[in-house]
């Protein structure tokens, strides 16, 4: 019988510079018994975070995302410890491995125009510091519709804009600033371009 383990290692060239695997986790609160907790494990290509306004309506970066994305949260379902039909449960859920390029995707609902700011370096809790590489931007009301443009780090470690058939040019601006309220993907890389299986213990957050 195949295990998790082989299956992680059997990797195509995308899935090892792209793929990163997340631990899931959850809890019944009926139970609330270390017994009673249950993880697993899938691997992922994009890393998806939903941006919210924060509570003085600024916009939010790409760390207090990820943050708030691995806060535990509450969800309904069975538990087949306890037998309760749609028991509240705890759930939580954290990156373990570091692919060579992270790809986030930002979730945006129907007219949702949350600003995003994006960091040139961010040092993700468990991850090593990695670095900006790319953002795309899209100006539309769906992603099936609209117009799409990017800033890319190019020569000299500056970043470039890319508009369809404009000529490309040097962004002088903060990327903090550009268009942050229509940040779609975000690319980062770690500095030595190397994945790595995470060996620090990050704290479990409240209740798990």
């Amino acid at each position: 019988v195949e295990s998790f383990a082989d299956r992680l290692f059997v990797a195509t060239h995308i899935a090892r510079i792209f793929s990163f695997i997340i631990e899931r986790r959850r809890q019944c609160c009926k139970c609330q018994q270390p017994a009673a907790i249950r993880s697993w494990f899938e691997a992922e290509k994009i890393l998806r975070l939903i941006p919210k306004s924060d509570e003085k309506g600024g916009p939010m970066t790409i760390s207090d995302l990820y943050l708030e994305a691995c806060k535990a949260g509450e969800e309904k379902m069975d538990c087949s410890d306890c037998q309760i039909h749609q028991a509240s449960h705890t759930c939580q859920s954290r990156i373990l491995t570091v692919p060579n390029v992270l790809v986030i995707q930002i979730v945006r609902g129907e007219g949702r125009n949350v600003p995003v700011s994006v960091e040139e370096q961010v040092d993700l809790p468990g991850l090593p510091t990695m670095e900006l590489v790319g953002v795309l931007y899209h100006n539309g009301k769906t992603r099936h519709e609209g117009h799409y443009t990017c800033v890319c780090r190019g020569p000299g470690a500056r970043f470039w804009t890319y508009n369809d058939g404009h000529p490309v040019r040097r962004v002088c601006d903060d990327i903090a600033h550009i268009k942050p309220s229509q940040v779609y993907v975000v690319v980062y890389a770690t500095r030595d371009g190397s994945a790595t299986w995470r060996q620090e213990v990050v704290p479990d957050a409240e209740v798990l």
